[in-house]
């Protein structure tokens, strides 16, 4: 059983993962989760949720869009309706497996200029003592969509996610703006959520030409000048020598890079480069 509290929200986008949700919702009850105001939205997928859902998972709210809108803008819908101060995001193939979500709640309520924390991620049949060593918060570059913790409101007075990325740097995009407003990201290791990373099909082209392409608008629309040009022109080799799930996939690398130059003209926005003050702060602290 994971302590917990009623001040969080669980929020669960998904499309066409059912086997993976349903051992996700299975294992939140387990853990004593099913107290929680939940809701799992489904993004447009072409088999609605098991009929049987309803009856076995009572306390979760089933949201379902017909037209898939993407990851980035439904978790931005899951935050609007939750009624809770603190929403625990995980994707339909994660779940909390140790720690006490209460206390992170607490940690948050005392660092007001934190609006999220990056709780440490085991990945699939990693072994994970039940009684973790406590260990002090640090300063984060970034979270990871799958096993995060937000201060609702600030999350959507910050704008939220970038809803026209679809999948990739959402989160470093919030993170780059929620700095130049002053706040900060903490990792916080005292709570793991299991990563099973699902099985499922996933379209690996499609996906790595979205990682490429927004990661490079991360590099062109914050970085400070000149470094926003140094870092985004080699991105794309760095990524073919060091990333070998992107390599399998080349010819999209080249496809995203291309788009993220596009985009960085065509997109309307109103993104501001990080100060070279905010960026050293921000290279100064650990990724998650």
């Amino acid at each position: 059983m994971i302590p917990s509290t009623p001040s969080i929200g669980i929020s669960i986008a998904t499309k066409n993962r059912w086997e993976d949700v349903e051992y996700t919702l299975d294992h939140l009850k387990a853990q004593g989760l099913d107290s929680l105001e939940t809701i799992l939205l489904d993004d447009g997928s072409p088999t609605p949720a098991p009929s049987h859902f309803a009856a076995k998972f009572p306390w979760v709210k089933f949201v379902r869009y017909e037209t898939s809108q993407g990851q980035s803008r439904q978790r931005n819908r899951i935050a609007e309706m939750l009624s809770t101060p603190f929403v625990l995001q995980l994707d339909d193939d994660s779940s909390p497996i140790a720690g006490d979500l209460g206390k992170a709640v607490a940690w948050m309520n005392d660092h007001p200029q934190v609006c999220s924390l990056a709780f440490r991620i085991s990945f699939r049949d990693e072994k994970i003592s039940p009684d973790l060593a406590p260990s002090a918060p640090f300063p984060a570059k970034f979270f990871v969509g799958c096993a995060t913790l937000l201060k609702k409101d600030l999350f959507l007075a910050l704008g939220g996610y970038e809803g026209r990325f679809g999948y990739a740097a959402e989160e470093s995009d919030f993170c780059f703006r929620a700095i130049q407003q002053g706040y900060e990201i903490y990792a916080y290791h005292d709570v793991v959520i299991e990563h099973r990373v699902s099985k499922a099909e996933r379209p690996a082209g499609k996906r790595t030409q979205e990682i490429i392409r927004n990661s490079m608008l991360m590099c062109l629309w914050y970085y400070p000048f000149p470094m926003s040009y140094m870092r985004a022109l080699p991105f794309v080799f760095n990524r073919l020598l060091k990333d070998a799930y992107l390599r399998a996939h080349w010819p999209k690398m080249f496809i995203g890079a291309f788009q993220g130059l596009i985009c960085y003209f065509t997109w309307p926005h109103q993104k501001k480069r990080l100060s070279w003050e905010q960026y050293r702060k921000w290279q100064a602290a650990r990724y998650p």
